[in-house]
């Protein structure tokens, strides 16, 4: 009796323990707050971005909603630049607040006279859910977003997916799912190479019990959110495609390492993939660092690709 007593402590110990990772890791991972932080520029540390976000919220914006492939209502602002223009469509990272992180993307992008579509991700801003997903199902939001720019604004209209940290991440996995023709540029600055080893590479840095990976990984992902963390990558999603991409990445990236941008220039098989490395520079801040290489890329990047399918915009007609 007494063994027995034994073993039922043992196991509801176990269960008390697995219990608690679970929720500290849905809380800490996963789960997004009821009430939403509202983006503050006061908090910028970086005097260029801080000018570049006062910037964007000067020009005025439409208010658009749609429906993703699970029925999440999804919030995004289309700022309108010039008729006929190609449009830019803009992801911000974890947690993020999506005019922050597109302020660089869309400065270049109002320079290239093009017009853009400014998305809040899934679980942040005005859009619906309370959980973020590390790109997995926020790649199937990405190809909602580019299906509802298709169907808009036509044919005619080439379009850009472009995305900060968790942005890139969703932009480049969503490569390997059935967008529009007319998508002919992927943008990345500060994405991680996979969703799994982002984390792992976070429990690490900030010293957590690594005994708490699992919970993380797989057990919350699968029981709480609904979704395979494993299901792709950027990595993954970039071998089997020929879409031209270009990967921004900082060395003083303290959130995502600059290996990741490697792995991922590495992994794709496109005819036309580039990386840019900026020296010193922290996550998502390679505007900031050096802005004449980050712009300079920028368009040259546009311009291929839009040479490539013989749209090559000139300001006033396609």
């Amino acid at each position: 009796m007494i063994i027995l007593y034994i073993l039922l402590a043992i196991l509801g110990s176990f269960v008390l323990f697995f219990t608690g990772g679970v929720i500290y890791a849905y809380n800490r991972t996963y789960k997004m707050p009821k009430v939403r932080a509202v983006y503050s520029n006061e908090k910028q540390q970086n005097e260029i971005m801080k000018s570049l976000v006062d910037e964007l919220y000067s020009y005025p914006y439409e208010e658009i909603y749609i429906k993703s492939y699970d029925g999440t209502r999804l919030f995004g602002r289309y700022y309108h630049v010039s008729d006929g223009a190609p449009l830019q469509i803009i992801f911000h990272g974890y947690r993020g607040f999506a005019v922050k992180d597109a302020c660089a993307a869309a400065k270049v992008s109002r320079e290239l006279l093009h017009n853009m579509i400014i998305v809040d991700q899934r679980g942040h801003g005005k859009s619906g859910t309370n959980t973020t997903c590390f790109g997995i199902k926020e790649r199937h939001d990405v190809v909602a977003w580019a299906w509802y720019a298709y169907n808009r604004f036509g044919d005619g209209t080439p379009i850009f997916l472009t995305g900060a940290s968790m942005g890139g991440n969703s932009v480049l996995m969503a490569i390997e799912q059935k967008l529009p023709k007319t998508v002919v540029g992927v943008i990345s600055d500060g994405s991680f190479s996979s969703p799994t080893k982002v984390i792992k590479y976070t429990i690490n840095a900030n010293h957590i019990p690594k005994i708490l990976l699992p919970y993380t990984s797989t057990y919350v992902a699968g029981l709480l959110c609904g979704f395979n963390l494993a299901a792709s990558s950027p990595t993954k999603a970039v071998k089997g495609s020929d879409m031209p991409i270009l990967i921004f990445h900082g060395t003083n990236d303290s959130i995502v390492p600059c290996e990741m941008a490697k792995e991922i220039y590495d992994a794709s098989s496109s005819s036309n993939k580039f990386l840019y490395i900026f020296e010193g520079a922290g996550h998502v801040l390679c505007y900031a660092t050096d802005p004449e290489k980050y712009t300079n890329a920028f368009k040259q990047f546009v311009e291929l690709c839009l040479n490539q399918k013989n749209i090559l915009y000139k300001g006033e007609t396609l």
